[in-house]
């Protein structure tokens, strides 16, 4: 196995155009990725920052957890929605390498990042022959070329002036998410404007498109939230867990929800 240390982008992507090589940062989970025999590190590209700018927030993809979760702007974002997802991944030890590009690119179901990101209505800056921007969610449904990384994460600050709420359950605070709930919300009078919703761990980070429809610019009472929430956790396909039942990953799922969206919603 090779290891290398580019300084360009230009490098970067040329060294990831071959066979077998990955992007490593944080490094906390190549070793469970086969066939791999070139290492190409990420850190000596200068992509460690939080920069506020006048639109939007732009986070390097090498940026840690524990930078997230200690950074004031982001606090101000939409109830400080990722500050609260960092704060709580793994332990203190791993949070000071684990990055922001990895915890996306990695894909693991368990990530903290992911859902609340997609509630913020982020989007990826991915570098390689070109170079291209895509709603995070988009994502999760495609694939990284060869020689591409993601360079950025971009929070747009229309889409965070809300409030937001985060719930990960584990059987330990530093153990992987079993389920994560990221909700985001704002009201118009009394009617919601905007809702939107993003799980992991029972499931891929994924958005809960039926529940931002059936919320949408709705009049909010528990009864809505019961029944919009039970229904589109019905329709939901889960993965399969040996640690509990999928009939109560679903009812623990519900009750998560509800109570994200509660809180961003009624105060509760």
């Amino acid at each position: 196995m090779e290891f290398y240390y580019p300084r360009t982008v230009k490098k970067t992507v040329a060294l990831l155009r071959r066979p077998s090589s990955l992007a490593v940062a944080g490094g906390t989970s190549f070793i469970v990725k086969p066939r791999v025999e070139h290492l190409v590190d990420l850190t000596r590209l200068e992509l460690n920052y939080i920069r506020d700018k006048k639109t939007e927030v732009l986070i390097g993809a090498t940026t840690t957890a524990t930078n997230i979760s200690e950074s004031q702007v982001l606090g101000r974002l939409a109830s400080g929605i990722l500050r609260a997802a960092s704060s709580i991944m793994a332990d203190t030890q791993l949070r000071n390498v684990i990055t922001v590009g990895g915890d996306i690119a990695c894909r693991y179901i368990w990530a903290n990042l992911p859902p609340a990101l997609m509630v913020l209505d982020a989007r990826l800056k991915i570098v390689g022959s070109k170079e291209r921007v895509i709603p995070i969610e988009k994502f999760f449904k495609s694939r990284l070329q060869p020689g591409e990384f993601i360079s950025e994460v971009i929070v747009p600050k229309k889409s965070t002036k809300g409030k937001g709420a985060f719930i990960k359950f584990s059987r330990t605070k530093s153990e992987y998410s079993l389920i994560t709930v990221a909700v985001y919300a704002e009201r118009l009078g009394k009617k919601t404007s905007v809702v939107r919703v993003a799980v992991s761990g029972n499931t891929p980070p994924t958005r809960i498109k039926a529940i931002e429809v059936g919320l949408q610019g709705k009049v909010i009472t528990e009864e809505l939230l019961e029944r919009t929430t039970m229904k589109a956790v019905a329709q939901l396909q889960l993965t399969e867990s040996y640690i509990f039942s999928e009939d109560y990953r679903r009812e623990l799922l519900g009750t998560l929800l509800k109570r994200g969206l509660k809180k961003v919603l009624m105060g509760g």
